[in-house]
């Protein structure tokens, strides 16, 4: 069974929050922008099971992290290798 990403709760409020629609002022257009390109790249990752690529750990990372987690706040993401600035919070 192939699990589809894209249509979870969890996604759907990364893709919102990571396009800005959670902050006020900012560029609509900007954000829906945003919010179509990554959304396109999930449903693509959906549509072409896409398992195995650089970056796709990280991700996951991302969407498992909350608010209550004992990294919350801190820069980068749990379980990346250290001095790893990729994902490093700006």
């Amino acid at each position: 069974m192939t699990v589809k990403i894209f249509d979870t709760p969890d996604v759907q409020d990364f893709l919102k929050t990571v396009a800005g629609f959670d902050q006020e002022g900012g560029n609509e257009r900007a954000k829906q922008i945003m919010h179509r390109l990554l959304s396109d790249l999930f449903k693509l990752i959906d549509d072409f099971d896409v398992t195995c690529a650089a970056g796709i750990q990280r991700h996951h990372a991302l969407l498992c992290a909350t608010a209550d987690s004992p990294d919350a706040g801190r820069t980068g993401v749990a379980g990346a290798p250290p001095g790893d600035t990729a994902l490093t919070a700006v």
